[in-house]
């Protein structure tokens, strides 16, 4: 099974991620997890990696989608988290998916208003281990429940970063809806709603696949 998750930053992406990966054993995994796990193995490609980051440089679509290729042949079931994020990235996936006879089985889109997502996100708190992330309206602890790590505020959570994230995503990402939206596996989700209410839409979309 492959699944594809794309919205605004904070439309909770990650949290239903982790969702399908208890309950259904789907692997999550975004780009910058793979990059990591490579820079980790050390091999060749991955000291190149760890160079180009280190310098402030990024690391090519042709390097990420031949990673991504790998995980989705090694994984079966895999769920991308933040690819593609544009429409070059989403035709190159799709071309390499053929050669591999590979299909996606779920297009998942977070369809968020700004003004919910500017409140989510200022109100975030994160794990700096393992990247989960809890709403300070509603998260009683100061402590991850997953790996009971102290949670912190990311230093981009500030209005003025968000408002630049929306408009990068608004140009690169947003034009994704019109690429997929003809397609039987798309589903827009209300993703204003609680994580819990999408979190079932999605149980209901996955039975009835």
């Amino acid at each position: 099974m492959l699944i594809i998750v794309f919205g605004k930053p904070g439309a909770g992406k990650g949290t239903l991620a982790d969702l399908i990966n208890e309950q259904y054993g789907v692997k999550n995994i975004s780009t910058g997890d793979i990059l990591r796990n490579e820079v980790k193995k050390g091999t060749d490609l991955g000291k190149h990696i760890d160079s180009l980051i280190n310098k402030g440089n990024f690391v090519s679509d042709d390097i990420v989608l031949s990673l991504i290729e790998n995980e989705i042949l090694s994984s079966g079931n895999l769920l991308l988290d933040g690819y593609p994020r544009n429409l070059k990235q989403a035709k190159n996936l799709d071309k390499m998916l053929c050669k591999i006879n590979k299909e996606i089985n779920h297009i998942l889109y977070f369809n968020a208003s700004d003004d919910m997502i500017k409140e989510r996100i200022l109100n975030r708190i994160v794990c700096p281990k393992c990247s989960r992330g809890f709403n300070l309206l509603t998260h009683n602890s100061n402590l991850c429940d997953k790996c009971n790590t102290e949670l912190i505020r990311r230093t981009d959570d500030k209005e003025e970063f968000i408002n630049r994230r929306l408009e990068i995503y608004s140009k690169e990402t947003q034009p994704l809806v019109d690429y997929y939206k003809d397609r039987d596996c798309f589903t827009e989700l209300d993703a204003d709603k609680g994580i819990n209410e999408v979190f079932d839409e999605f149980k209901n979309i996955a039975k009835n696949a």
